[in-house]
């Protein structure tokens, strides 16, 4: 049996009578970078701690390539924004706004962000899988559109999320979901790469029928 969640953002959604809607932030750890006052590119080092940026997050995906690296020091001065596997990124700031990744592995060992991320870190009562598709539904994303549509530059603050609810399954339910996902975006991308390639082809065909037609190389009857 379905029931309308009457919160801020999920207004008029039906959900299932036996989940419950629950405030983000009371069930997340939500932090960003705090240290690093007056860090300047010429202190990055070739060897040492990477930090993700926003323009790391494609897809929806983290890219663990091109990365900056900072000291030691550094990296230590903001204790807690460094990253964990089962933690979240989204993009607070700009135009990347509500672009969001899941740490699923940590490839070179030691992480954090710049102040472009937010860190989030799911209580016991979330499936870091399951919060990471929500970010990317259309429940979380008409919130980043209205603060789009409302600020020059917009702004994903601790204090406008206060106002954010999502809609809670049970963990098992969550764990089902976040699976069932896995398994259909995983096919979905490979389609869509398909039909990428099929695309890029015709492409390069058309053009190359262009250039045959108008340059005389294929006779037009």
């Amino acid at each position: 049996m379905l029931i309308l969640a009457l919160y801020p953002n999920l207004l008029n959604v039906s959900i299932p009578k036996k989940w419950s809607v629950v405030r983000f932030m009371k069930v997340n750890y939500v932090r960003a970078r705090l240290g690093w006052k007056g860090l300047k590119a010429e202190e990055y080092v070739d060897v040492g701690y990477p930090f993700l940026a926003a323009y790391h997050i494609v897809n929806n995906h983290l890219c663990w390539e091109s990365l900056n690296c900072i000291t030691k020091e550094r990296y230590d001065e903001s204790p807690e924004i460094k990253l964990s596997i089962g933690d979240l990124v989204l993009v607070k700031d700009g135009a990347g706004i509500g672009k969001c990744a899941r740490i699923d592995e940590m490839p070179l060992g030691e992480a954090t962000v710049n102040s472009s991320l937010s860190v989030i870190t799911p209580n016991k009562l979330l499936d870091y899988r399951y919060e990471y598709y929500y970010f990317m539904s259309p429940l979380f994303q008409n919130i980043i559109a209205r603060l789009k549509n409302g600020m020059g530059v917009p702004h994903l603050t601790q204090e406008s999320m206060k106002d954010i609810y999502l809609p809670l399954p049970s963990k098992k339910e969550q764990q089902d979901i976040a699976d069932y996902l896995d398994n259909k975006v995983v096919e979905l991308d490979s389609l869509i790469t398909e039909k990428e390639s099929l695309i890029n082809d015709l492409e390069a065909y058309k053009k190359s029928l262009i250039y045959e037609v108008v340059t005389g190389k294929r006779r037009v009857v």
